[in-house]
């Protein structure tokens, strides 16, 4: 999840994760600043964006058995003394911005970007009568390009096609993410002239659609100038082409030279494939098939188990 990535643990995010805001804006009819204030006793002198739930984040994951850490990301770009900043949503009805939560400090406060809704475009033919905006994320990336060392854009166009799938057809949905895809396209295509820069395409977390069953893999793509076509593995995983959510902030963190734990990075391996696409899909077949045995396969064996157990008394 985006929690997850900006967290470096595995964490836990309910609704709240998603409402974050410029701190010009009022929600609930209330001014995103004095909501901060209420629910952290603090107004930040700066940050152009402000997640005032950080205290319900923090509660949700203070049970876990795994390391937390609120904001890691965010705090290791600050003590770095380097700026982060955030470009878009995934709204709904309802604030869905958790890619706040990838960038953000421990207090919940991102330095630069913008995630209004003025990013959006009103489309009554969209999903939620709102698409994203190639141009208007484009200014927004003009004004932070030079100061912000990392920028975390949610394209929310897809978030919004898969939650409403349910009520498209099949080709109406593709018809949707050709369109939303190709404006995708004219962004990336605005911010890909910087030289020296890494882009990372993620997918946080699997599609809702039934149509992709039970499959668990999401694709992350890195594309750097003069680096070469390879599969990365990291000791999470130990299997090329295979990457886990919480090995995303070393990476990015390591690329800027700011990773308290360098050395992680160095046992990123690379391997080279040709095949890299054929692989890929081969590995995402195995696993789904994998995933899809293991319930009937666990249950023959606790099963078994327990007739063993039984028959020796």
């Amino acid at each position: 999840s985006y929690f997850s990535i900006g967290a470096r643990s595995r964490a836990a995010a309910g609704y709240e994760a998603g409402l974050a805001f410029n701190r010009e804006e009022r929600y609930e009819n209330i001014e995103v600043e004095q909501l901060f204030l209420r629910h952290q006793g603090i107004i930040p002198e700066d940050g152009s964006i402000l997640h005032p739930y950080v205290g319900d984040l923090a509660r949700q994951n203070k049970q876990h058995r795994y390391e937390f850490h609120l904001g890691y990301i965010g705090e290791v770009l600050k003590k770095s003394n380097l700026q982060g900043a955030v470009i878009g949503n995934a709204d709904t009805q309802v604030p869905r911005r958790m890619v706040v939560t990838i960038v953000m400090d421990s207090q919940g406060v991102v330095p630069l970007g913008s995630v209004s809704d003025e990013l959006l475009r009103k489309s009554p033919d969209f999903p939620y009568g709102v698409c994203c905006n190639a141009g208007a994320y484009l200014e927004e990336w003009e004004n932070v390009k030079d100061k912000a060392s990392l920028v975390a854009v949610d394209w929310g166009d897809t978030a919004r096609i898969d939650l409403y799938s349910h009520h498209l057809t099949p080709a109406r949905r593709e018809q949707l993410l050709v369109q939303s895809l190709q404006e995708l396209e004219i962004f990336l295509k605005g911010i890909s002239q910087r030289p020296g820069r890494l882009i990372m395409l993620i997918t946080p977390s699997p599609s809702r659609f039934h149509g992709f069953g039970n499959k668990a893999l999401t694709p992350l793509f890195l594309e750097s100038s003069g680096q070469e076509k390879v599969l990365m593995s990291s000791p999470t995983t130990r299997r090329p082409g295979l990457l886990a959510g919480i090995d995303i902030a070393p990476i990015v963190l390591s690329y800027l030279e700011v990773f308290p734990e360098l050395e992680f990075y160095s046992r990123i391996t690379k391997t080279p494939a040709v095949n890299r696409m054929s692989y890929l899909e081969e590995m995402e077949r195995k696993t789904f098939l994998i995933n899809r045995q293991r319930p009937q396969i666990l249950q023959c064996y606790v099963l078994c188990q327990i007739l063993l157990l039984v028959g020796g008394f």
